[in-house]
């Protein structure tokens, strides 16, 4: 297997795509600092898996996508393919049939990644597990790189022990072992779940069992409960059926009476309704003869009125006629002076008249000579001019006639041609129009839905993200916090516990009463209570800090008393010691006899205390502590008790808070101990606390743990979310882009044939228009080309006329103007006195016309009233007469009215009599009824007990009670008395059996099916622990020989290359526990030529790089890997190790290819194709390769 090509596209500085073709041998890359020689490296490197972003020179793992530069843009996504061939050794299953294989990873900006092998879509894992075991991989030896070449000869034993592992091909076998144990881990852990599970479920099983029996006991009650129920509810149903058949029998005797009522009543109510309407018929009458009266008066009413308002009209015209006689007695007076003044001016416009119109006649005269003699000489001319000129456009207007109609002939054809292209387009362009509408809607429409969607899923993401992020961010808080509580709570349960074994065990006591505690605490003392023995005094005390000194150093062996309840469980106790010979004891009593209580209330003991005062003990324990301490008086310092001992009176012991103390006696005991001892008080007053401290750490961490918990599972799941949402986003944002550019190109589409529509329709109009235009002006063009030909001849027979006359005309003009100039300036003098009077003459006219007017309208106004009072009175006369004819009818119509009246009281009594009859009758009817209705209310109960019964019964035990009615014998009472006791009975029991299960027993039977198949998956796991424990010792077999064998191998090698190197060198691989070949590391020794033995951390740069490549060397040496990367191994040598190493790189190319990176000259001379990486635009790597062969 071999590196065949490797391509880059968007990987850190590698913006373009760029194809590296290795060939066999050694290839090399080289160029300047900074252009991105290592990224080679790292693209081999990421390609086969690196997780390890720190490996990959960066802060996180988007850092390997193209960032952009001053020149290009920012790439969004990195991809690197690795070709590799077959050359004669068969991939790892299952690629064996591949001559070449593909490996490629891709990187988004946005987190996701893509693994492919042969084009198709891979894990991780499965790409790991294709390199491992080829000697090839993300972290093996055959990708060394400068900044780890000293580091792999400073290693740890266990990781150079990787390199040894790589090269015995049992890496794989490490990475199955590791999957094995988790499994078998896991497979344990099922199997304990299981036996839970299987202990429960036999824990269900037993108790269901009772349950099942209880309830078959419970079902066979039912069953006699309901035969004894279904036999009562029978003979019960029978008796129900034969009272409805003797109700049944009542009723049809009923209904005959009812019958018969009936029809009585029917008669009587046929005469009472008879009665009825003939006091209907009088009432309507009379009511008739009311209203006719009623419109009488209302008629007399009105007349009356009407008379007296036409005599008030009269009395009115009347008056207004007397005020128009005098209005037109007024304007006759004016009339008759202005008629006078009109007639005096007339006869002053006769006479200017008669002046005028001779001065006009004669100006008339002469005027109409001049006029017409203009008018002809004018009209002569310019008939004259104008017959030239019409006989010279006549000419122009032939030949353009002519032009234009060929032409316009032209058009036309052209025209029509264009008309049936342009309409055969507008068509076509419609029916896109109409398809492209369609399409767009329903476009619209799914992005519309789409953008909605794509909106929905970016909040939420953006919510799920902000959610993961807190969690995970709160997930850290908590592991931090959790780790932290674990490692106090650790120190101080270690601390607690070192403590508690001291203090259980005794340690701090004397033998004798070590062995009575632990005596007391196991068996019991032989003839001793164990209530007898009530502890240590040590236990009794509470001793606050700033006093345990003193306390402990006044009690000293004292606080190992052992506190008892009388004395004779004291001598009892003294026997078993003395049996035992362990030495003695003390045992104090808890009703002790001390002295007399020392006073302490000296005056100038008023500076002290007493030391039991700052302590707590239990009341039964209070002579004892009064015995111990009750003498017992604190002091700040020495000399101070010094000088209060010196006086009389007290006579005990004083002490200070730092244990020094004064006896009675004035002995002085007191110093410090420098061996750091804790004592026991303390050790006591510390466990107390630890043991708060633990319980309150306990469950903090508890509440942490389940935090964690509730943390972990909302970050897992905020994370399938937000995988889940990306996903969706991204589909989504594909699917809105493919509908928007399908938007986008049918809206141009659409806009571009509407406008071409629109100039279509616009050119078809036009030539609709120009084609109505060029017939009508062909029409009238031939009309005109015959109107000039016949004009034109006529025109020149006139012409020559027209010249004689005009020559005649001019002279007699001259001489008509100067008599018209005086005939004028006399007419303007008559015509202004003319003037002045027809002014006067017009006002008075007018003035006259306007009192004739008011004259005739008053005129006409008298004549008007007249008539209107000989009409009203014509008309009140009229109404005087009606107004007695309706007197007259209202006298007769009252009449009447009083003879109806007496007719309906007659037809009212007749009615009464008719009524109380039919209620006699109808009370009659309503007692049979009520009869009938009681016989029907208890035949309708019996109906309903007899359904309720059939119902309860069908719905209880689905049984119909009257088809099993005919096959029922009847019984006699004792037998349904004996029943019915036995049914009550039954049912005391029911209702006394309580609470039961019914469906216990078919829960039994799932339980014991579930047991059954939960024994054999423990069967079946209990086989997979033993498998995979066969499993992991065959692999730990393996690997142990491989590793054995290779490492003696790799040895042997190393020593070889190492002297090679070296020459007088020795450099030696040794085990650092050769008993467990799986764990063990790999170290070693080296002896440079002309030094003593020493340190590897004390080696040069360029020693360390060689003892390094001596190491790897040895492995390739006897395990050579496909291919060997190495990146600037060499900058730390000299000239001559740099030839030792160039020759030893070709030795190594004739079974591994070589790929190095170098700055050095002398180690390019070794490669066959080079590799040049240059940056010819900033920030972006190109290559340049060339084939030295």
């Amino acid at each position: 297997m071999k590196l065949k090509y490797l391509e880059i596209s968007g990987f850190k500085s590698f913006r373009d795509k760029v194809v590296l073709d290795f060939a066999a041998g050694v290839s090399a890359v080289v160029g300047p600092n900074g252009c991105g020689k290592s990224n080679v490296v790292d693209a081999i490197r990421w390609v086969m898996g690196e997780q390890r972003i720190k490996s990959l020179r960066g802060a996180k793992m988007e850092d390997v996508i193209f960032n952009g530069s001053q020149e290009a843009a920012p790439v969004g996504m990195a991809e690197i393919s690795m070709i590799l061939a077959a050359d004669g050794v068969t991939f790892p299953d299952p690629y064996t049939a591949c001559s070449e294989l593909t490996v490629t990873r891709r990187l988004f900006r946005d987190g996701e990644s893509e693994y492919a092998v042969n084009g198709v879509t891979c894990r991780l894992l499965d790409v790991r597990e294709f390199f491992l075991g080829t000697g090839v991989g993300a972290r093996t030896y055959s990708i060394i790189e400068q900044n780890s070449v000293a580091s792999l000869v400073e290693a740890k034993p266990e990781e150079r022990r990787q390199f040894i592992e790589e090269a015995a091909g049992i890496s794989k076998y490490k990475t199955r072992k590791e999957s094995a144990l988790r499994k078998l881990e896991a497979t344990k852990q099922n199997i304990l779940r299981l036996n839970d599970i299987l202990r429960e479920v036999k824990s269900q099983l037993n108790a269901v069992s009772r349950q099942a029996k209880r309830a078959e006991q419970y079902r066979d009650l039912k069953a006699a409960i309901r035969e004894d129920e279904i036999a009562a509810a029978l003979y019960a149903y029978i008796e129900l059926c034969e009272k409805h058949t003797n109700l049944a029998q009542q009723q049809e005797a009923w209904e005959r009476r009812e019958s018969e009522l009936k029809a009585s009543l029917a008669s009587c109510e046929t005469l009472l309704a008879a009665a009825k309407l003939e006091v209907v018929t009088q009432e309507s009458e009379r009511s008739q003869y009311q209203e006719k009266i009623y419109q009488l008066r209302t008629s007399i009413q009105v007349k009356e009125k009407g008379v007296e308002f036409s005599k008030g009209r009269i009395a009115d015209i009347n008056a207004r006629k007397e005020r128009l006689g005098e209005e037109i007695r007024q304007l006759k007076a004016r009339h008759e002076e202005l008629l006078r003044e009109r007639e005096r001016i007339t006869v002053l416009q006769q006479v200017l008249d008669g002046d005028i119109a001779q001065a006009q006649d004669h100006t008339k005269d002469v005027e109409g000579k001049v006029s017409e003699i203009k008018r002809e000489l004018s009209s002569r001319q310019q008939h004259l001019e104008e017959n030239k000129v019409q006989l010279i456009d006549i000419a122009a207007e032939k030949s353009r006639l002519n032009n234009n109609y060929g032409h316009l002939v032209r058009v036309i054809d052209d025209l029509g041609r264009k008309r049936e292209r342009n309409n055969k387009d507008i068509g076509d362009h419609r029916q896109g129009v109409l398809r492209l509408e369609e399409r767009l809607k329903e476009l619209a429409a799914s992005l519309n839905e789409d953008l909605e969607r794509l909106g929905q899923l970016r909040s939420s993401k953006a919510t799920a993200a902000e959610e993961w992020e807190n969690a995970r961010t709160e997930l850290q808080e908590v592991e931090g916090m959790i780790d932290s509580l674990k490692e106090d709570l650790n120190s101080r349960s270690s601390r607690f516990t070192s403590l508690k074994e001291l203090h259980d065990g005794y340690v701090w006591c004397n033998e004798a009463t070590r062995s009575i505690m632990m005596a007391q605490e196991t068996k019991g003392l032989q003839g001793v209570a164990r209530d007898q023995v009530i502890g240590l005094v040590a236990e009794q005390i509470r001793v606050p800090q700033a006093y345990e000194t003193a306390v402990e150093a006044v009690l000293g062996d004292k606080l190992q008393y052992v506190v008892v309840r009388s004395h004779e469980a004291g001598v009892q106790a003294i026997d078993y010691l003395k049996e035992a010979a362990v030495g003695r004891s003390s045992f104090v009593p808890l009703q002790v006899r001390h002295a007399a209580q020392r006073t302490a209330n000296a005056e100038h003991l008023r500076e002290t205390e007493r030391l039991i005062d700052r302590i707590e003990v239990a009341e039964s324990f209070r002579g004892i502590a009064e015995y111990l301490l009750g003498d017992v008086l604190l002091i700040p310092n020495l000399r101070n008790g010094l000088d209060l001992w010196n006086r009389n009176g007290f006579r005990g012991t004083f002490v200070t808070p730092d244990g020094d103390m004064i006896s009675p006696q004035g002995v002085l005991t007191g110093g410090r101990n420098g061996k750091g001892d804790r004592s026991l008080l303390k050790n006591k007053r510390e466990m107390e606390a630890l043991e708060a401290g633990i319980r309150d750490l306990s469950t903090a961490l508890q509440e942490e743990g389940m935090r964690k918990k509730r943390l972990v599972s909302l970050a897992a799941r905020g994370e399938e979310d937000l995988n889940s949402l990306t996903s969706d986003i991204h589909a989504v944002e594909l699917q809105c882009n493919s509908h928007k550019k399908d938007v986008e190109r049918y809206q141009e589409e659409l806009k571009r044939i509407r406008q071409t529509l629109k100039i279509l329709e616009f050119n078809s109009e036009n030539l609709d228009e120009e084609d109505q235009q060029a017939r009508e002006k062909l029409k009238n063009g031939q009309e005109d080309l015959e109107g000039q030909k016949k004009l034109e001849a006529a025109i020149q027979e006139t012409l020559a006329v027209l010249q004689e006359k005009v020559g005649q005309l001019r002279r007699g003009l001259e001489d008509r103007d100067r008599e018209l100039t005086a005939e004028k300036v006399r007419q303007a003098s008559l015509a202004e006195k003319q003037k002045s009077a027809v002014r006067s003459f017009e006002r008075i006219n007018t003035e006259i016309d306007i009192l004739t007017e008011k004259i005739r309208e008053s005129m006409e106004d008298s004549l008007t009233s007249k008539s209107q009072v000989e009409e009203i009175q014509g008309a009140v006369a009229r109404e005087e007469l009606q107004l007695a004819d309706l007197y007259k009818s209202f006298a007769e119509m009252e009449g009447l009215l009083a003879e109806k009246k007496d007719l309906y009281a007659l037809a009212e009594a007749s009615l009464k009599d008719w009524e109380s009859k039919s209620r006699e009758e109808k009370e009659k009817s309503d007692q049979i009824i009520k009869q009938g209705r009681d016989l029907e209310t208890v035949a309708r109960e019996i109906s309903y007990q007899m359904d309720s019964l059939s119902r309860m019964i069908a719905e209880k035990y689905g049984i119909v009670l009257h088809e099993q009615a005919g096959d029922v014998q009847r019984i006699n009472d004792e037998d349904m008395k004996v029943m019915q006791e036995r049914l009550v009975k039954n049912r005391q029991l029911l209702d006394a059996f309580g609470e039961v299960n019914l469906l216990a027993i078919s829960e039994y039977d799932q339980l014991k099916e579930r047991l059954d198949f939960l024994t054999s998956q423990a069967r079946d796991l209990d086989a997979s622990v033993q498998t995979l424990e066969q499993t992991i010792a065959k692999i730990n077999r393996v690997s142990r020989q491989r590793f054995a064998e290779t490492f003696d191998a790799v040895r042997v090698c190393f020593r070889e290359m190492f002297s090679r190197i070296f020459p007088g060198g020795k450099g030696e691989l040794h085990l650092t526990d050769e008993s467990d070949l799986l764990e063990t590391g790999v170290d070693i020794d080296i002896q440079i030529p002309g030094k003593r033995p020493q340190n590897i951390s004390l080696l040069s740069g360029g020693e360390k790089s060689l003892a390094a490549i001596a190491l790897i060397l040895a492995i390739i040496m006897y395990r050579p890997t496909p291919f060997l990367v190495l990146d600037e191994v060499d900058a730390a040598l000299d000239d001559a190790n740099v030839d030792l190493f160039a020759k030893i790189i070709k030795e190594i190319a004739a079974n591994s290819q070589v790929i190095l990176i170098t700055h050095n000259k002398r180690t390019m001379e070794v490669a066959e194709n080079l590799f040049g990486v240059t940056m010819q635009k900033q920030g972006i790597s190109a290559v340049v390769s060339v084939s030295l062969n």
